[in-house]
C-alpha cells in the first residue's frame, strides 16, 4: 500500500511496474497498475458548502494542498461546483490551493484571515490542516463560531475535543484500511488474476457540531 507524494512520475510507474507485486494506491487516481481505495472528498466539501450556506455563509475560504494531488483536485472541484449552484461567485483569494503541510498552511490560512473583508467561514481541506487554520484564528484574536465558522475536512480527536467541538467531514478510517489490506491479500491468494486496478470509493458524512453558525455581518 502506497500514497504518491506526486500523481504524474513516469519513473517511479516503470519502477513499480517492474516490480510485478500486489500494490494498492491511498487516495491517488485510479491506474492500471494497482488498485485504489479513495475517498468521496466531492460529496464531503458539497455537504460542507450547503451547511455554510444554509447559516448565511458567502465568503467562505478552503484551504487545501496542490490540485496535482487527487484529494486537492476533488476538493476544490467540488468547492466550486457547490459555491456556483447556490449562485454565490467563488473568490480567488478564498482558495489556498498550495500545501497539506500544516506549517505552510497555517501561513497561507494567515494571509486569508487578513484580507478585508475576511471570510465569515473557512473549510480545512486536509487532514493535517485543521490545527494549522485553528492556529491562525487565535492568531487573529478571533474566536470559533462566534468570528468566524470553521469545518475541518477530515474529522479527528482535535476536532471533536476543541471548545467549540469543529464540524468535519468524516469517513471510515478503520474501513478504509481494512479494505486496501484486503484488496492485497485477494491479490496475494490469487496472483494470476490480470483484472484491472480496481477502484472503490468510501463515502463521507458531515458531523454538525458547534463550530458554525450564522455570520454576524
Amino acid at each position: 500500500m502506497l500514497t504518491r507524494s506526486q500523481q504524474a512520475d513516469r519513473r517511479l510507474d516503470e519502477a513499480l511496474q517492474k516490480l510485478k507485486i500486489p500494490i494498492v494506491y491511498i487516495d491517488r487516481d485510479p491506474s492500471p497498475i494497482a488498485d485504489t481505495v479513495v475517498i468521496d472528498h466531492q460529496h464531503g466539501i458539497r455537504a460542507a458548502v450547503d451547511h455554510l450556506v444554509s447559516l448565511g455563509h458567502e465568503r467562505i475560504a478552503l484551504v487545501t494542498g496542490r490540485p496535482a494531488m487527487r484529494p486537492a483536485r476533488e476538493r476544490i472541484e467540488a468547492f466550486r461546483a457547490a459555491m456556483e449552484s447556490h449562485g454565490l461567485p467563488v473568490n480567488p483569494q478564498l482558495v489556498c490551493a498550495q500545501s497539506f503541510s500544516s506549517e505552510e498552511a497555517f501561513q497561507y490560512a494567515s494571509l486569508l484571515l487578513s484580507t478585508e473583508p475576511p471570510p465569515t467561514a473557512v473549510i480545512a481541506g486536509g487532514m493535517a490542516l485543521l490545527p494549522a487554520v485553528l492556529r491562525a484564528v487565535k492568531l487573529r484574536h478571533m474566536k470559533v463560531r462566534e468570528d468566524i465558522a470553521i469545518i475541518a475536512g477530515c474529522d479527528c480527536d482535535l476536532a471533536e475535543l476543541t471548545s467549540p467541538a469543529i464540524t468535519a467531514i468524516r469517513w471510515d478510517i478503520t474501513a478504509w484500511g481494512r479494505i486496501c489490506a484486503q484488496l492485497l491479500l485477494d491479490r496475494i491468494s490469487d496472483p494470476g488474476n490480470r483484472e484491472a486496478g480496481r477502484n472503490i470509493i468510501l463515502p463521507t458524512e458531515l458531523v454538525i457540531r458547534q463550530s458554525c453558525r450564522h455570520p454576524r455581518c
